[in-house]
């Protein structure tokens, strides 16, 4: 059944979902009991967990079959036929017979191999609908926790988190990712009220776009072999997992902990499904709408439901990353990369720590980073941890020392030119070419570009690279650090876009505009960021240094406010930039501090009247606060962009 409306082509179906599930109101509710597991070593109809159902007469759903690549040499067949009729009630459908609530669900299966032009989709989920609005939004109760997988894309998972469908209108609330595991990339993170293209994205909110990055399993291909995958349902976070089969580690997929109004509350039957759908299109593959051509099946090795009182609490810490290494160094950046940590449950992320400090000075979900912001020849010490989804972090790697090059020469005739060297309608590929047309050598280079909001990379060579909502920055690495007088270095990434191409801008090579002319760096370009509060989650405090205009921070609807930039080491300020939105602030002030605790005063502003303030400073510190005490509206407080230059 699983129904996410990501960037593919579909049409709503819930509705042809009331045909399987008008019976699950009247299902026991499981509320404490221990572990239950379901080997399909006997006929359905023997099963304590499970039910099938079909609405034709070419699907079936066949318990007790042989596969030696099964744990215990038994599986479920869950197939649809030839030129199988469209839609979940047509399909195969295997349905439990009681109501689950919090806990974790579990499966092992393979799912179904067809042709690149069939619309099949396999789908392992939560379901509820029983036509109530128990949260007064409005719209039914219809939710789900969904894992799907499309055939004509095999190495690429679905996730959507729904909570409300109006069949009428076609208004939800639902969240959703997509992530191809076989390179490791999230391609996106939204939210959505309705389908088609409109949509919020969540890749700059850190509690629903966590992790931004996944752990590859290379060469995952859904069809070929049996998988484990799992979620954790509670009142407050939903996080999903696959295990790897090669190390038996538990990849997590989304640890989603966005507001609660968007987690399902309500108990559900627990299914798995099989069937046709006949507008459904993922990115690689616009023919993907036929009937299947043959029969096809979703193979179920066993299915675990263990209720939340039954799951003991994570308290083991992750081990701690190792080979703390940097392969490239610029006059102020330096590029980290380690090996993967291991948990029992799955790493989230990982907090980079500088000179010893207690807080960390930046965050990845990756296991490279590029800390930016450092001063020229000085030197560094750095350290990183690794952290679970239950807040568990490792000791620290080992220590690593850098010191950063030295300040290359103003005007350092470094130029840059983008090219796109394909396009295949939703993707390409991209090439920056770094000229040195100065007076002499440069020994490392740092560049940074804006996307549109409608592309993404999937894909680097040639460069390190570091992510902040659409800003990217790539670095040299060590066989390209160095550019002669006159000679041409470049790197290159490709990815995928929708709509019209646009070509990348604010292009800075060594803090120096791309085309040559001198500008200053913008010291609090994605850095990491602390607010009181946000409006939503989608409105949160890195839409503010992102370096994109159309994105912004807004606070909650009282005084005082405040958002403050590490800038990761003590800065001279001369110039802060402060881009408001239609909610401004009348009265702020604009701070530093050393420690975040203690903070001095720069500049005080008691009748401010919106727009873009360019506030003239002298003073220097580690992190930048604009301390806002009086709104000029009803609103909160909302900021498109903070820029602070030396």
């Amino acid at each position: 059944m699983a129904q996410s409306s990501t960037g593919y082509t579909m049409k709503v179906y819930k509705p042809m979902l009331k045909l399987i599930v008008a019976f699950l109101v009247f299902l026991p509710l499981v509320t404490s009991a221990a572990s239950s597991t379901e080997h399909f070593s006997q006929p359905i109809s023997n099963s304590s967990m499970f039910s099938w159902y079909t609405n034709s007469s070419t699907a079936t759903g066949t318990a007790n079959v042989s596969d030696s690549q099964a744990q215990d040499g038994k599986i479920l067949r869950l197939s649809i036929g030839a030129n199988q009729g469209a839609y979940p009630g047509q399909g195969s459908n295997l349905v439990s017979r009681q109501m689950y609530h919090y806990g974790t669900y579990e499966g092992r299966m393979k799912t179904a191999n067809c042709a690149s032009d069939e619309g099949v989709i396999n789908g392992f989920f939560t379901y509820f609908n029983d036509g109530s609005d128990s949260n007064g939004n409005g719209l039914p109760d219809n939710s789900e926790i969904d894992i799907e997988w499309l055939c004509a894309e095999p190495q690429s998972i679905l996730i959507t988190i729904w909570t409300d469908y109006n069949d009428p209108t076609a208004i939800s609330r639902r969240v959703y990712r997509k992530i191809n595991l076989a390179t490791g990339t999230v391609e996106y993170t939204r939210y959505a009220t309705t389908f088609g293209g409109s949509y919020t994205d969540l890749s700059n909110s850190q509690g629903e776009n966590q992790p931004a990055t996944v752990q590859a399993i290379p060469g995952y291909n859904s069809a070929t072999a049996f998988y484990e995958y799992g979620f954790n349902w509670t009142a407050s976070n939903v996080t999903l997992w696959v295990v790897n089969p090669s190390n038996g580690q538990k990849i997590v997929l989304w640890d989603y902990r966005g507001p609660s109004a968007r987690i399902p509350q309500n108990p559900a039957a627990f299914m798995v499904n099989l069937w046709h759908h006949p507008n459904w299109t993922p990115e690689c593959c616009a023919n993907a709408t036929n009937p299947p051509r043959a029969t096809r099946s979703l193979d179920v090795d066993w299915l675990r439901f263990t209720p939340q009182g039954d799951i003991p609490s994570d308290t083991v810490a992750p081990s701690a990353p190792s080979n703390l290494q940097s392969a490239s160094k610029t006059h102020n950046s330096v590029n980290l990369n380690w090996n993967a940590a291991t948990d029992n449950v799955g790493v989230v992320g990982y907090d980079i720590y500088q000179n010893g400090g207690s807080n960390p000075v930046a965050s990845t979900s990756s296991t490279n980073i590029t800390i930016n912001g450092l001063n020229p020849s000085t030197a560094y010490s750095f350290a990183v941890k690794a952290r679970d989804a239950a807040g568990n972090r490792s000791a620290n790697s080992n220590s690593l020392s850098v010191t950063t090059n030295n300040q290359p020469t103003t005007g350092n005739g470094l130029q840059a030119t983008f090219v796109k060297t394909s396009d295949w309608g939703n993707g390409y590929v991209g090439v920056y070419r770094i000229t040195n047309n100065g007076s002499s050598a440069v020994d490392g280079w740092t560049l940074g570009f804006d996307l549109p909001s409608n592309a993404t990379i999937a894909s680097w060579w040639d460069a390190t690279q570091a992510k902040n909502g659409n800003r990217y920055t790539a670095g040299n690495v060590g066989w390209n650090q160095r550019i002669e007088v006159g000679q041409t270095r470049e790197f290159g990434f490709s990815g995928s876009y929708s709509g019209a191409w646009v070509n990348p801008s604010n292009c800075i090579v060594n803090g120096q505009s791309c085309s040559g002319s001198t500008t200053s760096q913008n010291l609090a370009l994605g850095r990491p960021v602390q607010v009181s509060s946000a409006e939503t989650s989608a409105l949160g405090g890195a839409n503010a240094i992102d370096g994109n205009s159309n994105t912004r921070w807004a606070s909650s609807y009282s005084d005082p406010q405040w958002i403050q930039v590490d800038l990761g080491s003590s800065k001279s300020l001369s110039r802060v930039v402060l881009n408001w939105e239609a909610a401004y602030a009348r009265a702020y002030q604009v701070q530093v501090s050393d420690d975040a605790s203690t903070w001095r005063t720069l500049s005080t502003v008691s009748n401010g009247d919106g727009g873009t303030d360019t506030l003239n400073v002298s003073g220097s510190g580690r992190y930048l606060r604009v301390y806002a005490t009086q709104r000029a509206t009803e609103w909160g407080y909302s900021l498109w962009e903070i820029a602070a230059y030396n």
